[in-house]
């Protein structure tokens, strides 16, 4: 049933499409220039955000936490102007780190809030303090035996140099036992699948730790096709324990028409040599089966964090990673579909699209993709670097693509066909036909905390 009703609302989306206005667009330039040309509709949602404070004093060494609050619910990322001054993790905690200014942002589908936090030197720097020896555990509920285990320090400044402190006791507390608990000798249990912090206390001194636990780590091209199992399980999340090939595999998901609304993590591993794909569907063999890493759709999906490399199609439907890429609500929870920190190397024997064929809301960021073809022609006129076509969908808000690079090595390229003009912006979306191009819009473009760039070479995702 959920079938026949997405296919009714994406053809009465298809239907609606036809009257959207169309720009031309320079394949080598970035398209931010027309998002400021794109009218507002009554109809669309507006995101705000709010942060609870937009100045802060806070002194070396000092631990804060930031909170936004985002309407309506939205995901949001959080950015240091100045990582040598403050750093801040992904759910705005801020850890200063030496004297000076920096700005801290949270930003939401584009809309952002602002604090600028003002770090003084220390006069009286504390002489002794706890540390761990990892702030970030990634664990999975699959296995019963998962667990992390906090190794915790207890330190003393002693002419100016790190004196660890033997015999101290810690104590652990769990931020949220829903998701994690804590032994007493600090060993982290998984509970259920959510994000917590770990305090942990010695003397009146904290650290802090971040337990992440997912639906399962993906270590093999068989548990990697167990994500796809059960369609619109949004809550699910999978983490990649090292990168996998699928060489000698014939890439088969299971069913004709995944659904997938999950989080895959890749923990900056790559997926690689996808060569051979299922031909035909299971219901109708007379008709090819769609060519994606993530199938026919994805509802609510968050990827981040993952490389693919030599991914092969060869037929004319495929994209690279799904074909309808959109957002969901139920209930009044927002299901945000998000692709961040994703590097690609795709070869296409004949045409098809490049990240999407149709967007439907969902904001992608900080993507590079270099694709070629099979042989030495170029791409044709049907060939589109980021998706084939864009629409509004006015009950789930707007979308953004910011800071993406798409380097085809086989002529130019537009960035979408049938662009909508309401509701879905472009901002840093650059098409390039040279290395050189490519490159030097990855150096200025893509988010250095995550990517390696260089003024002479192609990015490469590192973390």
């Amino acid at each position: 049933m959920k079938r026949k009703w997405l296919a009714f609302f994406t053809a009465a989306v298809l239907a609606f499409s036809t009257l959207a206005a169309c720009k031309d667009n320079n394949p080598d330039v970035s398209v931010s220039d027309t998002a400021s040309e794109q009218e507002s509709s009554d109809t669309a949602v507006e995101v705000s955000v709010k942060l609870d404070k937009n100045t802060y004093d806070a002194v070396e060494d000092e631990i804060f936490v930031l909170t936004a609050t985002v309407t309506p619910t939205r995901y949001v990322t959080w950015k240091s102007s100045d990582t040598k001054i403050a750093t801040v993790t992904s759910n705005g905690k801020v850890i200063a780190k030496r004297a000076g200014t920096v700005t801290i942002t949270a930003t939401a589908e584009g809309v952002s809030d602002s604090c600028v936090v003002n770090v003084m030197a220390a006069e009286n720097r504390p002489m002794e303090y706890v540390e761990t020896e990892t702030e970030h555990y990634l664990l999975s509920m699959a296995s019963a035996e998962e667990h992390g285990e906090i190794v915790a320090r207890y330190v003393k400044i002693e002419n100016e140099e790190k004196v660890l402190v033997e015999g101290k006791q810690f104590t652990y507390e769990s931020m949220d036992e829903s998701v994690a608990a804590v032994s007493a000798d600090g060993k982290i249990l998984p509970v259920g699948v959510g994000t917590t912090e770990i305090l942990v206390s010695c003397d009146g001194f904290v650290a802090y730790v971040t337990a992440d636990v997912y639906t399962a780590g993906i270590s093999t091209p068989e548990e990697w096709y167990s994500m796809f199992k059960n369609s619109w399980a949004w809550g699910e999340r999978y983490f990649l324990k090292n990168d996998i090939d699928f060489s000698g595999y014939v890439y088969d998901l299971g069913v004709d028409d995944p659904c997938f609304g999950g989080e895959v993590n890749g923990n900056f591993h790559t997926v690689k040599n996808i060569t051979e794909w299922r031909d035909k569907r299971r219901d109708d063999p007379a008709v090819d089966a769609y060519q994606a890493v993530f199938g026919t759709t994805t509802i609510g999906m968050r990827l981040k964090n993952i490389s693919f490399e030599n991914i092969r199609f060869t037929k004319n439907k495929c994209a690279v990673i799904c074909q309808t890429y959109r957002t969901h609500e139920d209930n009044h929870t927002q299901h945000e579909a998000l692709v961040s920190n994703v590097y690609i190397d795709a070869v296409y024997k004949e045409g098809g699209s490049g990240l999407f064929e149709i967007v439907m809301g969902g904001n992608v960021e900080n993507v590079f993709m270099r694709i070629r073809k099979m042989s030495n022609a170029n791409f044709d006129e049907y060939f589109h670097g980021v998706t084939e076509r864009d629409y509004l969908n006015w009950a789930l808000g707007s979308s953004l693509f910011s800071n993406v690079v798409v380097y085809s090595e086989n002529g130019e390229i537009s960035w979408c066909k049938n662009p909508s003009t309401i509701g879905i912006s472009y901002m840093n979306v650059y098409m390039c036909t040279t290395k050189q191009h490519a490159v030097y819009r990855a150096y200025t473009t893509l988010d250095t905390r995550v990517w390696e760039v260089s003024a002479t070479e192609l990015p490469i995702l590192r973390g």
